[in-house]
């Protein structure tokens, strides 16, 4: 939902499998950016959210006890182009660390697009591009050894393999059609 704006944070107890919340409760997100899907690094305590209002991703630094510390938004779309009727979905890092894919969904307008980011050695990131994508991308998975993104098309009724090139680039290498209304995709 486009208001809510809260990241809650709990502390998971292995023993008992009861969870209890940290203090704070909530990671108390910047306002206007509405984290959606989230992504770990895979060898940074960095943790990745693709933003619901603010359409771009947030970065956060996991402590050591797991709270979580605001670092920093990366915008996917300029301050002139429009946001409504436009949501984010999920969120994807390759193996390596070096490179996140996001997407942004436009549900009333033409505006359907896989975010390109690249991620500095201290897990920063920055916006390297956008791929066109088909009729709502929403599910994202990468194969087995991260050559290819998979993307399902929510109303498109596909599924999409991108080529993921050394610099980050996506090259469209097949769609398949298939039903639509698919949210998520997995890749063994």
């Amino acid at each position: 939902m486009k208001g809510n704006n809260a990241i809650l944070q709990y502390r998971f107890d292995s023993k008992t499998g009861s969870l209890e919340p940290m203090e704070p409760a909530n990671a108390l997100p910047p306002a206007g950016t509405g984290p959606r899907h989230m992504a770990y690094h895979p060898t940074l305590p960095v943790v990745y959210f693709s933003n619901e209002q603010n359409l771009g991703v947030s970065v956060y630094d996991r402590d050591t006890d797991g709270r979580l510390k605001f670092r920093k938004v990366c915008d996917a779309v300029t301050a002139d182009e429009p946001k409504e009727g436009i949501s984010s979905s999920d969120i994807v890092i390759t193996p390596d660390g070096r490179f996140l894919f996001a997407g942004i969904r436009g549900h009333q307008r033409d505006f359907d697009w896989i975010t390109r980011y690249r991620i500095a050695e201290n897990g920063d990131i920055s916006l390297i591009g956008r791929t066109p994508a088909d009729k709502i991308p929403w599910g994202f998975t990468l194969s087995p050894k991260a050559e290819f993104l998979f993307v399902t098309a929510f109303n498109g009724g596909t599924i999409t393999a991108y080529k993921v090139g050394k610099d980050g680039s996506l090259e469209k290498a097949a769609s398949i059609p298939c039903d639509k209304n698919i949210t998520d995709i997995v890749a063994r």
